[in-house]
């Protein structure tokens, strides 16, 4: 197998597309915890999984059942179709505005396992595989979440995004109060909070099989 330093290989990607809510969503604001709140957190965490294609999803579109799931998943996790915004004393809000996460799908001629070893962090080609979508690297009265979609022939996909740590997704473990639980947190811990969302997508990724 060849060095994954040396490997190089083409991603090809549709246009940038806006997955809203499936349903209509409360329009309300809701501020970030002190925890959220602050201004060293204010950047973009990029992220990359690698699936297994699952056989059931043979003669499906995966396009249509990430796009499903996703606007599915975001009715009960509204917060995360809004924007921040800032409001007086640089104080951050999650405006639910219901406009959606960005979506991109992509396909790239690379199998998984030609990256080899290069799949330990820190993975070396996050550069080819995620893309950085002009007007969308801000934190405030961006998007909060970003997926992209990619087709690894023959059997695996992966899934690339860039996530605000100011409004804490499943990579980043939000308090009870900030936008990423909009329900009690009960008995859960911060990072089964922070797991949430990932959760609810994968399952209405399930449901939708």
């Amino acid at each position: 197998m060849a060095s994954p330093n040396a490997l190089t290989f083409e991603v090809t990607r549709q246009n940038p597309e806006l997955i809203p809510p499936a349903k209509p969503t409360p329009h309300e604001f809701k501020p970030l915890s002190d925890i959220d709140d602050q201004e060293g957190l204010r950047f973009q965490i990029p992220v990359i999984q690698f699936y297994r294609r699952n056989p059931v999803m043979d003669g499906k579109d995966p396009v249509k059942v990430i796009r499903d799931a996703v606007a599915r998943a975001l009715v009960f996790y509204y917060p995360f179709a809004g924007r921040l915004r800032e409001m007086a004393g640089r104080k951050l809000v999650v405006e639910c505005t219901g406009e959606g996460v960005l979506f991109i799908e992509a396909d790239a001629d690379v199998r998984l396992q030609q990256f080899g070893d290069a799949l330990h962090p820190p993975f070396p080609f996050l550069g080819e595989l995620l893309y950085d979508v002009p007007g969308s690297d801000g934190v405030v009265n961006c998007p909060l979440l970003l997926i992209q979609w990619q087709d690894n022939p023959p059997s695996r996909l992966a899934v690339a995004y860039p996530v605000s740590r100011s409004a804490p997704p499943a990579v980043a473990y939000p308090s009870p109060q900030s936008p990423a639980a909009p329900y009690k947190a009960g008995r859960r811990s911060r990072s089964e909070e922070g797991a949430a969302l990932r959760d609810a997508i994968a399952m209405a990724f399930f449901f939708n099989l």
